[in-house]
Formats: structure tokens, sequence, C-alpha cells
């Protein structure tokens, strides 16, 4: 992903596209679940670390992620 996440930072079009049967895990693979990151969640974290790198009028950006917990 973080290759995909790169080049999309670049200017260059990127998609991940999930296919297959019914009831064979895209959603899954996608999400994941609490014990592991899925697709989502691993291109989000990667284009927050690639947005925080890169320099914006000659400064570093400063970002974070605010994980939403439930009560």
């Amino acid at each position: 992903m973080k290759k995909l996440v790169k080049k999309a930072v670049n200017g260059f079009n990127a998609t991940v596209f999930a296919y297959g049967q019914t009831s064979s895990g895209k959603t899954h693979t996608m999400r994941g679940h609490t014990e592991e990151a899925g697709v989502i969640p691993l291109a989000v974290a990667d284009l927050f670390e690639e947005i925080s790198s890169v320099p914006v009028f000659g400064n570093k950006t400063n970002t974070s992620i605010e994980e939403k917990t439930s009560p």
C-alpha cells in the first residue's frame, strides 16, 4: 500500500479493487478487524505518514490521527 499511497500523493491515479464471490471476505480484507487492520485503515495511516513528511512552503507539517473509541 505504501507505494500506491506515495504515487497518489505525487499525482498519479491509484485504485485498489476488491473482486470476488459473495461471502469470500472482500469487506473483511478492506476493513479488517480489531486485531488486524485491513487495507483501508493501513492506506489511511500511510497517507497521513506521507503527508506529514512532505514539506509545505518550506515547513514540515504536523498531522495526527485521533482514534475514536466506543464508550
